[in-house]
């Protein structure tokens, strides 16, 4: 079995987090085997800033190629065009969202991207300024990489949370096609 399989792969969603490129060009997304392999790139990057970033390249990826995210359109953070912010109320600038997709039927669903080294639990304080922001959202959905969440975020209404350490090769494989088409591969 080979380490890591390049695929290519015709995806009618391009990448909008403006470091998805970057991250392409570094390689961050070549020869994956699996997410543990993705968790230990990003968790070797220099700084809180660059490993969140590349976190949400990731989840983008996943929400593009999943069938259950149904995803229409993707705008992460400040991408969102000024009417969905409007409608789902939200700041211009990213002060705890890290994105909004579109359902196909139409669902505006508000995202979070946590990615923590050591796998730390997160707190609620960390969670609640999400929760806030994204009250008019037809659903809210964090990303994580780590084990456990506070119970009391569990219990959020319109809330669930995806752990992609389950993300299978097929996720991995599509994360690399939708982080190649950020940097015109």
């Amino acid at each position: 079995m080979p380490k890591g399989i390049e695929l290519s792969v015709h995806l009618s969603l391009k990448p909008h987090h403006h470091r998805a490129a970057y991250f392409s060009k570094q390689g961050l997304f070549r020869q994956l085997a699996s997410f543990a392999t993705l968790e230990d790139r990003i968790a070797a990057l220099p700084g809180e800033k660059a490993r969140g970033d590349a976190f949400e390249v990731f989840v983008e990826a996943y929400v593009a190629t999943q069938p259950i995210c149904q995803a229409e359109e993707i705008w992460p953070s400040e991408t969102a065009p000024a009417h969905v912010r409007k409608q789902l109320n939200l700041p211009a600038r990213d002060y705890g969202t890290d994105g909004v997709f579109r359902t196909r039927n139409g669902e505006l669903v508000a995202f979070q991207a946590k990615f923590r080294t050591g796998r730390k639990p997160l707190s609620y304080r960390e969670l609640s300024t999400f929760f806030g922001l994204t009250e008019l959202a037809d659903q809210r959905v964090l990303f994580t990489n780590v084990d456990d969440i506070a119970v009391v975020a569990e219990e959020r209404s319109l809330f669930s949370y995806v752990i992609p350490p389950g993300a299978t090769r097929h996720v991995v494989e599509n994360l690399k096609s939708v982080a190649g088409a950020g940097s015109g591969n």
